[in-house]
């Protein structure tokens, strides 16, 4: 019926958020004295002036040997939801306090700090070299010997296309119908051309609309071919 042109339709982006899982994430093991901790060092750990990636309210903790991964950029782009870090390792689940401090969950006082995760970056830090709490299991250990899976939620932007179709006076008002008795005309269903008059998308409507004179619709629920 009508060409689908730029000015014929509305976007709206909207913010939305999504689970993510990682099964048998593989953590990077290092220590002091090598050129990637130092770098480290100088973005998260500094010892002056705020780090890069900064968070309120996180306590900052290094230690000489420490556990790394990062989240990939495309699961992070529209930053990560605080509080929902969760770290499962061999039985026991970390998780963040939405300040980018890492705890066990039983450990309900935060008596030891696990690690750091820095949202925007999507780096996560197990830095401490003691055991669980209330447990004998050393934190690192565990790591390298059991399974570690991860999940989290993140921002997604979704695009909602709303495509605006306006029918002149005297466009389309008859019809191929031989029973047709002169009655008034109504429709449910738009149709959408490109140039070459190839259906490129189908428009809904909740009910049957009279054809007047002159009408604007506006089609929320659309099939793209």
């Amino acid at each position: 019926m009508k060409e689908l042109k730029r000015e014929n339709y509305l976007d709206y982006i909207n913010e939305y958020n999504r689970s993510v899982e990682y099964v048998n994430v593989s953590f990077e093991g290092h220590s002091e004295g090598d050129d990637f901790t130092h770098s480290i060092k100088q973005m998260f750990y500094r010892d002056s002036g705020l780090p890069y990636d900064h968070v309120d309210r996180q306590e900052l903790q290094f230690s000489n040997t420490y556990l790394f991964f990062q989240i990939p950029l495309r699961d992070r782009k529209y930053d990560l939801i605080r509080g929902t870090i969760e770290i499962e390792v061999g039985g026991y689940t970390i998780r963040d306090d939405e300040d980018g401090n890492l705890y066990e969950i039983t450990d309900e006082d935060e008596i030891v700090l696990i690690g750091n995760i820095f949202y925007k970056s999507g780096c996560i830090f197990i830095t401490s070299e003691e055991s669980f709490f209330d447990s004998t299991d050393n934190i690192q250990d565990y790591f390298n010997s059991n399974q570690v899976d991860l999940r989290f939620k993140k921002y997604v932007q979704l695009r909602e296309r709303n495509i605006i179709v306006e029918v002149s006076e005297r466009d389309f008002n008859s019809t191929t119908n031989p029973t047709w008795d002169n009655e008034q005309l109504f429709f449910n269903k738009v149709f959408l051309y490109n140039r070459e008059h190839e259906v490129i998308a189908t428009g809904h409507v909740s009910r049957n609309v009279p054809l007047k004179n002159s009408i604007t619709i506006l089609l929320e629920s659309i099939e793209i071919y």
